[in-house]
């Protein structure tokens, strides 16, 4: 069953996510970074509808991960290559010097002991070694993940969150990594606790573009407190399931959420090149970030189309 309503979501987050990140050239998405946590609460809950019965049918941890891996690592590859060849444009030109060896274990989906970043290769991939992270822990203790367990989860990583104060834009460095692990344990306990709760698509309304709204609102609302925004994601995730967008809408939710992936992958190399250039020419403000944002869907939509292909052609056994 395909959750229309959860593919615009996603691809909405994945764009607020590209904004934030846009912040040297036009900052409108001060809070786009809590995307990760509704992509983590939503690997939670698309985890558990799509695994669950396989694992009740007899699926194993190892048949797990390769499936996972058989799904999510081509469009992670693309982006290490991308993120490579910035690392070594950083070298020729004289600005950066990473340790050669950071590459292959970012590969891996590894983090590098490094200072700063732990994946100085492609940056957002920190949050796909914590969702591995996940994966491993929920195939390997599902049996024990009964909904007051999954609860308690989510409380105990929420009130830890709120203790460690306003800004949760951390997690991708050894120094904040016990935050990213909070994020991971907030968001994706809770996303197996509907899926385990039973939360389904219940009316088919336009009502399904209000949790879009909402997202905007949270993500690029720069007066909004932490709190506030961490915390009517659950209640974000919960309106998204419930409704589902009209037929006439599905399309474009479904080019959405087929780019969100690939768009979040591939966005933070490509737009230090872009950023490099506007710094270059003194290019800023909403017209380069309008130019950014289309070039950066544009290059999405052709791995998500790269991706298609590939995973027919795999499935199809070459």
């Amino acid at each position: 069953m395909r959750y229309y309503s959860l593919d615009a979501i996603r691809g909405l987050a994945a764009i607020a996510v590209v904004h934030f990140h846009m912040g040297l050239i036009w900052h409108v998405a001060p809070f786009g970074y809590l995307a990760v946590d509704f992509f983590f609460a939503l690997s939670g809950f698309v985890t558990e509808t799509v695994y669950g019965p396989r694992f009740i049918a007899g699926m194993t941890t190892p048949g797990f991960f390769a499936a996972r891996l058989k799904r999510l690592y081509p469009v992670f590859l693309i982006g290490i290559f991308l993120g490579a060849f910035v690392i070594v444009a950083k070298v020729f030109a004289g600005i950066d010097c990473p340790p050669a060896w950071v590459v292959p274990l970012n590969l891996a989906v590894l983090p590098a002991p490094v200072a700063g970043d732990y994946f100085p290769v492609n940056v957002p991939c920190w949050t796909l070694f914590l969702e591995f992270t996940a994966y491993f822990l929920y195939s390997a203790c599902r049996r024990y993940l009964t909904p007051p367990i999954l609860l308690t989860m989510t409380a105990v990583s929420g009130v830890a969150l709120l203790a460690w104060g306003d800004d949760l834009n951390v997690g991708s460095t050894w120094d904040t990594i016990h935050i990213g692990i909070a994020r991971l344990g907030f968001a994706f306990p809770f996303g197996v606790l509907l899926a385990r709760l039973g939360v389904r698509p219940c009316w088919r309304t336009w009502l399904a573009l209000l949790p879009p709204v909402w997202l905007m609102v949270v993500f690029y609302y720069s007066r909004a407190g932490t709190d506030i925004a961490l915390l009517t994601l659950p209640m974000l995730l919960v309106w998204s399931i419930a409704l589902e967008v009209p037929a006439k809408l599905q399309a474009l939710s479904r080019w959405l959420g087929d780019i969100s992936y690939p768009l979040y992958i591939v966005h933070y190399p490509l737009l230090s090149v872009f950023q490099f250039f506007c710094r270059e020419i003194g290019a800023a403000g909403p017209i380069a970030q309008m130019v950014g944002t289309v070039g950066l869907l544009g290059a999405a939509h052709m791995v998500a189309s790269w991706n298609g292909r590939y995973r027919t052609f795999a499935e199809k056994g070459g």
